[in-house]
Parts: structure tokens; C-alpha cells; sequence
């Protein structure tokens, strides 16, 4: 039978990674987040309570195991395929932890996919500097929602992740617009931001204070935006 290791000393027969992110080893630790109906041999039910974050044993929820990582540490967290995820505020799930790594696995709709309803002002706080966002998928189900993303921190990277309306429209998808320089070097990564119903979206990405050194790469934006896909409005 096949056991599932965390390779504690090495890659017995060398390994093959497919389309991680960062594959490279980490000083920090390596969390797991799911949620799936169906479990695996020897899998325990997804707690945030019980768990330790492994494979086996997963947390049920990303923002638990954000306050599991320990700053600056280049911690990982997986989120397995099929999780999902409801934001209803903007406490719901907080990247407030630097340096912390939250990679999407799986393909098409079987990516994690964080849906936001509720509240309009329902969102990702995103204050932990150098915070990875890879493979996720985030849906608008909220009319006139603020933002998806609301950016107070440099250094932040989103790559392969998409953004897109789902059963309602919002205002934008990623808002940076705290104070000058604290959204420094923010890199969009082979994204994909789709919002073509008319009427609700201002934009895609609203830089909207003075920021050096961002970088927006092999990314598609396509939608009905009032006013750009890429905003920098007066103060920007």
C-alpha cells in the first residue's frame, strides 16, 4: 500500500512536483487546510479544534491556520482541492501573518474557491507583508461589494488566481488604497479578473496611493468597468 510522508529525509528516488508553487524546500512549516465530504485512508475529519494541520489531519479553515504561522518564518499552508470557503465580513478570513505562503490545490473548479455574500463590506484584510495567494478562485455573490482584496502590505504576490463575479456584481476586486508606500511591490501574476455585467464595477485594481515597484504580469482583465481595469485614481 502507498503511505503518504512528509519526506522527513528527503526524496527517496527523487520526486516530481507539477505546477507548485515555490517547490523549493522551506525553513517554515507546512499546513494543510480541507474540508472534503469524501476522506482519504486513514484521514481524520477536517478541525480547527483537533487537528494538527496535516494531511491526514487537516484544519477546517485557512484563517485558523494563518494564526497557526509564526511570522516572518516562510510557513506554507495547502489548501486542498474542494475546499470551500464563505466570507461574510471582513474578519472571516484575515492575512494579517508575514511571510506566509497560501497555495491552492487543484484544477478548474476543484481550486479552492472563496465565495463573498452578506455584507458588502465583506473582504480579505490583507496586512501580513510578503503573503503569497496562489491557485485560488474568488467569486462576488454580493451587490456593490467594496473589494474582494483590501492591500495595507508590501511585498504581497498573487499568482494564478481568479477573480470574477459570481451571482452579483461588485465595485472591485483588489483596493490598495491605505497610505503611500504600504502596498510596495505588489506583484499580479498570471491572473484572470472577469466582471462584464455593466452597471456595478469601477474597476479590476485600484491603486489608488503611491506605490513603488508593482508589477502586474501575463494577466488577463476583462469586464464592464466604469472606470479602467487598472485604476490609479488622483493621489495614486
Amino acid at each position: 500500500m502507498t503511505r503518504l510522508s512528509n519526506f522527513p529525509n528527503g526524496h527517496d528516488g527523487g520526486v516530481l512536483m507539477r505546477e507548485l508553487m515555490n517547490p523549493e524546500t522551506t525553513t517554515g512549516r507546512n499546513l494543510y487546510v480541507g474540508n472534503h465530504a469524501s476522506l482519504l485512508l486513514g484521514e481524520k475529519g477536517a478541525s480547527d479544534a483537533t487537528s494538527k494541520g496535516t494531511f491526514l489531519q487537516p484544519f477546517n479553515t485557512v484563517d485558523y491556520a494563518i494564526n497557526q504561522c509564526k511570522a516572518g518564518n516562510g510557513d506554507r499552508i495547502y489548501i486542498r482541492p474542494g475546499h470551500a470557503t464563505t466570507i461574510t465580513a471582513a474578519t472571516t478570513l484575515v492575512a494579517d501573518t508575514s511571510g506566509v505562503q497560501i497555495i491552492g490545490l487543484g484544477e478548474g473548479e476543484l481550486r479552492p474557491i472563496w465565495t463573498f455574500t452578506t455584507a458588502t463590506t465583506a473582504a480579505i484584510p490583507v496586512s501580513g507583508a510578503n503573503t503569497v495567494f496562489a491557485n485560488i478562485v474568488m467569486k462576488c455573490n454580493i451587490a456593490s461589494q467594496d473589494h474582494m482584496i483590501d492591500l495595507t502590505a508590501k511585498d504581497v504576490t498573487f499568482v494564478g488566481c481568479e477573480f470574477r463575479e459570481g451571482s452579483a456584481t461588485g465595485l472591485s476586486f483588489i483596493t490598495a488604497d491605505g497610505t503611500d508606500a504600504d502596498a510596495d511591490r505588489l506583484k499580479i501574476i498570471g491572473c484572470n479578473f472577469h466582471g462584464t455585467t455593466a452597471g456595478n464595477y469601477n474597476n479590476a485594481i485600484e491603486l489608488g496611493k503611491d506605490f513603488t515597484g508593482v508589477r502586474i504580469l501575463d494577466t488577463e482583465i476583462y469586464g464592464d468597468f466604469d472606470d479602467a481595469n487598472i485604476s490609479v485614481p488622483t493621489g495614486g
